[in-house]
């Protein structure tokens, strides 16, 4: 997955070309974004991967990001169960670099809302997955 969002980055000026797109615009060597969620340990029973990846992609969304290359990595190797999100900015389809202004405000606006959720009514133990 890496390597395809090394490639995308690596060709942005040919994307932007494709795609109808003046080679102007935002610059930035920083063409990856890393972020991390994580949850507190006592909400480790109730939570599943696949809650964690709705989350993932949900922040993705928040950013303006959900048609971007993204990996994804959830996992529990500490007490607190977190994902990883490593994201290319620039866009596969236009080659249009993503703004994160107001990033932080964004993903804390996220974060207040989804902890204000109610919790999920399912009781089933989520299945056990490797520590990484």
């Amino acid at each position: 997955a890496w390597r395809i969002m090394a490639a995308t980055s690596k060709d942005q000026a040919r994307i932007k070309m494709q795609a109808g797109i003046k080679a102007t615009g935002a610059q930035s060597a920083q063409h990856v974004y890393a972020y991390s969620l994580s949850w507190h340990p006592e909400e480790a029973a109730r939570l599943s991967r696949e809650d964690m990846v709705r989350a993932a992609d949900e922040t993705l969304k928040v950013l303006g990001a959900e048609k971007h290359q993204a990996l994804i990595v959830a996992h529990r190797d500490t007490a607190h169960p977190h994902v990883h999100v490593i994201l290319n900015r620039v866009s596969p389809i236009d080659g249009r670099l993503l703004s994160l202004r107001d990033d932080h405000k964004k993903l804390s606006a996220w974060a207040l809302r989804h902890y204000r959720r109610p919790a999920p009514t399912t009781t089933a133990t989520p299945p056990a997955w490797p520590a990484t």
